[in-house]
């Protein structure tokens, strides 16, 4: 059990007007943000149905429904979503048009059957990736493609073709991508006063989660709802932003208090996780970004903790010198749940994954892992395979070309 601090205290018991919460790693960030809704609810009375805890990820928002039972019995009807689902019940409530929402693989497919034949690109899929990122930073950040310059490596007449061709597939068949959904969304807000009062009187009490990692879409949305003198809580850490290759922007969370003048701010900035030389590191570290709120990180628990900086000449190397120290943990009793391998893109877990698998290192992964047989190549070649020899029973073949 985290122990309660001023800062948490008074964070829970400010409800009133605008707040940001500046949340160091550690800090109890969450129990903080239920704890304040419960105190909402049990001592100011506040009706449950009117409070809107919005989250960065949908595993995010259901694990705080449900700590949230945990802690104080059922949820009486407050509401956790992620902007997405949030803006999706807008759009399907408020909206003239019926869209249904386009698969991640209906878009991807799109693209390789858009550039299935041009020979100048070499890597299809990190094309894709990269034409797929840059079209929801466009949109992101509310751009017109002639405005927008892909970050990509293609040219920008192939960039706009593709972003046109792309945007009259969705108008064709009725469809609407994640980020469409904000576009439609802050469309009702700006243009259908009727749905933005309505809204206005359901959520008079807002609070969001991870604001760091918010880009000016979203921005606009929640601003619109939460009103100049709105109940708005918004909590973060911006030392923690990572997401600015997808568009978030961190200046969001750092001009809060030039947005809402009159907001409080409070740092919550004592770790209960986290051992000092580990804090104290990581300090260091950080302290080097000028641009950021002035904080002082405190460590709570007494024992010192152990950091160390390795430097490997390859990959390959990399990964074979963590397994084998892995093994000799497990050896000497560490319990394998208390290891953790952190990488910075998803494709860097395939080779502890490959080693693993050979020594019958059991094992877990967060993210699917990527393998071969999902390349789109593999799947090309396996549709004119089966298609060959009579096996095409599905019509995949004929779905594809």
């Amino acid at each position: 059990m985290i122990k309660k601090n001023n800062a948490q205290e008074k964070a829970i018991q400010t409800i009133s007007g605008q707040l940001i919460l500046v949340a160091c790693p550690g800090a109890g960030k969450t129990t903080t943000l239920l704890r304040r809704i419960n105190y909402m609810i049990t001592k100011r009375n506040i009706n449950p149905l009117n409070i809107l805890m919005i989250t960065f990820t949908k595993a995010a928002a259901d694990e705080m429904n449900k700590r949230y039972a945990r802690m104080f019995g059922k949820n009486p009807g407050v509401t956790f979503c992620t902007i997405h689902s949030f803006c999706l019940a807008i759009t399907k409530k408020f909206s003239l048009k019926k869209l249904s929402v386009l698969s991640e693989l209906e878009k991807y497919t799109f693209f390789r059957d858009k550039i299935r034949y041009n020979a100048s690109i070499a890597d299809k899929d990190a094309f894709i990736s990269d034409i797929i990122l840059d079209i929801s930073i466009l949109k992101n950040n509310m751009l017109s493609v002639s405005e927008y310059s892909p970050n990509c490596t293609v040219n920008k007449d192939l960039f706009q073709g593709l972003y046109t061709d792309y945007e009259d597939y969705k108008e064709k068949k009725g469809k609407m991508d994640y980020d469409d959904i904000l576009l439609i969304a802050r469309d009702i807000l700006l243009n259908n006063n009727i749905a933005l009062q309505w809204l206005r009187e359901r959520y008079q009490y807002i609070q969001v989660d991870e604001y760091q990692d918010t880009n000016y879409l979203q921005r606009d949305i929640i601003y619109q709802i939460a009103g100049k003198t709105g109940n708005l809580a918004v909590v973060g850490d911006d030392d923690q932003s990572i997401y600015a290759f997808r568009g978030a922007r961190p200046e969001i969370m750092l001009n809060f208090t030039k947005d809402f003048p009159n907001a409080a701010l409070i740092n919550m900035s004592t770790n209960y996780r986290s051992l000092k030389n580990i804090i104290h590191d990581a300090d260091l570290l950080i302290k080097q970004n000028q641009v950021r709120f002035a904080k002082d990180f405190i460590g709570f628990r007494e024992a010192d903790g152990c950091v160390k900086y390795i430097n490997y000449k390859d990959n390959t190397s990399q990964v074979d010198t963590i397994v084998k120290k892995i093994q000799k943990m497990i050896e000497k009793g560490e319990d394998p749940n208390d290891i953790a391998i952190l990488y910075r893109i998803n494709k860097e877990s395939m080779p502890f994954a490959e080693k693993f698998i050979a020594k019958k290192m059991q094992f877990q992964c967060n993210e699917k892992l990527m393998s071969k047989y999902d390349h789109w190549m593999f799947q090309d070649i396996l549709a004119y395979h089966e298609v060959a020899t009579g096996n095409d029973v599905d019509g995949v073949f004929f779905e594809k070309y």
